[in-house]
């Protein structure tokens, strides 16, 4: 079954009190997203795109934090 975006990130409801930058936030929701969207082509053929859009958005996520004095805090 497809994990929709719009019910995943509720799962995580206290993302805006994270002591987080903006563009840290938008970083783990896209980090969020990439991961759903993996998740919903396991086992349907190639999943390369998928894992590398999951790889990129967490290797991005993590450079953000290791830079960002706010989002280190985590």
């Amino acid at each position: 079954m497809p994990i929709e975006n719009d019910t995943l990130m509720p799962q995580w409801a206290n993302l805006d009190a994270i002591p987080a930058c903006e563009e840290g936030r938008k970083l783990a929701q896209t980090f969020l997203e990439a991961a759903g969207e993996c998740v919903n082509t396991l086992g349907s053929g190639r999943t390369s795109s998928s894992r590398a859009a999951l790889l990129t958005a967490y290797n991005q996520m993590v450079a953000h934090g290791d830079k960002c004095q706010k989002c280190n805090e985590v």
